[in-house]
Formats: structure tokens, sequence, C-alpha cells
């Protein structure tokens, strides 16, 4: 039975991104779309190695075995490699050339790691290959839920890039990258919290409400303060590039302040995905890209780099207000209140920060360690809080290794 879930799907997905990937590399060679050659041969890469295509289906294996760290993993490697490999190649002057190698690089690392490790798991779990159709049909209906929302994300990110490249210029699509990746790879992990908690929701008979609200409380609570120090300081890490690529911050600085509303976008798009409502995480994921598309064409042309930036930023209040009127239908609660009370504490940070004009280093360490801090003496992150979330992240025989270097600091945060 495992088999034919995993391996027919699979198959079916596999050659769909191939076939894709070809049909758009003819239909750009051929000039039918308005792309040119690099970009094109870029593109049609990310389809062959299936980002946001195969690699969620062997995703799903790990969610739905409830074995989540393959998850982090990969999620972390693909962030990791695009700053560690795009950065550096745009910062060498290679342009939009280092943010297609980054990207590549990045989801061919993806693939990998989803590969080596669902490899593993189908040793340990003794899948035997099966294919069939109805397993396709049946995957097909509950997975176009996360694919239409996932390819419309894609498109969100990857037409904001390449529409600076062909009507702005190179250095401008790649300042804009940098903004993304570095802002996007340190935000990723909170981001993903919420998404790590979505099999044992989907386990659960009852307390999903709490469970979900609890995840976003730890995400909102893990993010706001990474976020507000690059609000605070977005020129810290794009002045160790060089002066060429400080206009880099005012991208850092817009997508910081629009991934804050991520979390509550997250936690209920998954709640809806757990409930089985795949219409309302499809109207989320249209209610957030469409904006963000349509402002490209009219931003991008007129403030480039920053254009690009607010149209991404505002697709995520976009999806946030849809989903204010679905959770009051649902009666799930949004928890602003919360989400306020966990902002307000690195926002009070930030501001200090700009009266005392604090150096970086200096500002950034308050922003961190102070919110941390505080976060844990008022409880908004518990000691249980952290125990669910290394469950989901970590084996047993990691959690026993670390476990007695972690005692000290818990003390310290938590006093006692």
């Amino acid at each position: 039975m495992l088999g034919r879930y995993l391996y027919s799907p699979l198959i079916f997905v596999l050659g769909l991104n191939l076939v894709s990937g070809f049909l758009f590399l003819g239909l750009g060679l051929a000039r039918v779309v308005p792309l040119d050659a690099e970009s094109t041969f870029f593109v049609s890469f990310l389809m062959f190695v299936g980002m946001n295509g195969w690699p969620l289906i062997l995703a799903a294996l790990f969610s739905s075995t409830l074995e989540t760290e393959g998850v982090a993993m990969a999620q972390f490697i693909t962030g990791l490699s695009r700053i560690l490999i795009g950065v550096p190649l745009v910062y060498l002057g290679l342009g939009f050339l280092g943010v297609m190698l980054g990207y590549a690089v990045a989801a061919t690392g993806n693939s990998l790691v989803l590969l080596l490790l669902a490899r593993r798991q189908i040793q340990r779990l003794g899948a035997k290959f099966s294919v069939a159709g109805h397993a396709v049909k049946e995957t097909i209906k509950a997975g176009l839920a996360t694919w239409i929302p996932s390819t419309l994300a894609l498109m969100g990110q990857w037409l904001g890039i390449l529409g600076l490249s062909g009507f702005v210029g190179s250095y401008e699509a790649g300042t804009y990258f940098i903004g993304y990746a570095i802002t996007s790879g340190l935000l990723a992990f909170p981001m993903n919290i919420v998404s790590l908690m979505f099999p044992v929701l989907s386990g659960m008979e009852d307390g999903r409400k709490r469970a979900m609200s609890g995840a976003v409380r730890i995400s909102s609570a893990i993010m706001y303060p990474l976020a507000f120090m690059l609000i605070a300081y977005p020129a810290f890490i794009p002045s160790l590039l060089g002066e060429a690529y400080l206009s880099a911050s005012t991208s850092i600085m817009i997508l910081a302040s629009g991934f804050l509303l991520a979390p509550l976008v997250n936690g209920y798009t998954y709640y809806a995905y757990a409930l089985g409502k795949y219409r309302e995480v499809i109207l989320i994921g249209l209610a957030g890209n469409l904006p963000r598309i349509i402002l490209y064409l009219f931003l991008i042309g007129k403030f480039a780099e920053t254009g690009t930036a607010i149209s991404f930023s505002l697709g995520s209040l976009f999806s946030l207000l849809a989903i204010i009127p679905l959770a009051r239908k649902t009666g799930y609660h949004l928890n602003l209140k919360e989400a306020a009370k966990s902002l307000s504490i690195p926002l009070a940070l930030y501001l200090l920060t700009l009266f005392l004009k604090l150096p970086p280093l200096l500002g950034i360490t308050l922003i961190l360690a102070s919110s941390y801090f505080i976060y844990a003496r008022l409880r908004i992150i518990s000691k249980k809080d952290l125990a669910d979330l290394a469950t989901a992240l970590l084996s047993r025989e990691a959690l026993t290794t670390i476990s007695p270097y972690l005692r000290p600091i818990l003390k310290i945060l938590y006093g006692e």
C-alpha cells in the first residue's frame, strides 16, 4: 500500500516535471516565451529538478511517518546553499548568472537530500515498488491544494527576479536576490516550524486549533526578533560584501517587514489543509500571489528592486486579509493580540536601538538576546514548547546527546 501511494504519484509528477521543463525550453528557444536564452535554460532546469514538484511527495513521506527532521534538513540546506553559493557569485560580478547558479544548486541539493533520506526511509519501512492509476488520481485530488499554491508561490517569487533582469538590469536582479536570499535564509527556519506541525495536526481528532496556535506562537516568537534585527540593521550583512551591494539593504528591510505576517498566514493555511478545506488553501494562495504578480507589472519598471520587494511583501498582507473571514467562519482564532504581544517586545528593542543609535553588533545582540530572554521569562515560549520543537526537528539520539549542554542555558533563561 505505501509503495503504491508513494511510487505512483512520484513517477507521474517526475514525468510531468520533465515534460514541462522540455516544453518550456522549446517554447523559450522558439521565442514564444518572452525570456532570454539564459533565463529560459534556468527556469527549465528548475523544472527538471522538480522545484515545487516531485520533491513535495518525498517531503510528504517524512511528514506522514512523523519524521519531519528530514524535511527540516532539506529546507536548511536549500536556504544555506542559496546564501553560500548565490550571494558570493553575485558579489564576484556574475550578476543574474550568479543568481541562477545559486538557485539551481539549492534546488538540486534539496532534491538530492530528500532522495537520499527517502531511500533510507523506504528501506526501513519495507515499501515495495508498485504503481496504480487510482493512486495517482487520489493523490492528485489531495495534492492540488498544495501544488497550485506552491506553483503560484514559485511564480510570485521568480517573476520578480526575472522581471528585474529583463526590464531593469542584471545588476538590479542580483542586488534584489542578495536581499531576498539573506532575508528568506535567516527567516526560513521559524517560517517552516508551522509546516513541521502539519503531520501531527492531520492525525489529531481533537485539539487541532490549540496545537496550531502553539506552533504559530513559537514560529512568531523565533521569527520576530530576527526580522527586527534585519529591519534595524539591513545594511549590516550587505556591507560585508562591499559598498556596491548596500542598495540591497532597502529590499531586506521591506522583505523582513512582509515576512512578519508569515506565521499567521502559514498557521491557518496548514490548519485548513489538515481539515481537508482544499478550496480555502487554494484561495489563500491565489489571494497572496495574484496581487503580487500584478503589482510587479506596475512597480518593477518604476522602482526596480524596491518595487519588487514591496510587491512581494504586499502579497502576504493580501493573504492575511483573505484568511480573516475564513478563520472567523471556521471558528479558528488568529490570536492577533498574542501575536501583537510577541511582536511588541522586539519592536520596542528596535526603537531603543534607533534612539540610542547603537552600532550593529551591540544593537543586534540587544534585540536578539533581550527578546528571547523576555519571551522565556514571560513564558511566551515555554519549556514544553521547546521540547515539542526539538522532538519535531531532532532524532531521539540527537536529543540525548545535546540535552546536557542545553540545561544550563535553559536554567539561565527560565530561572529554574
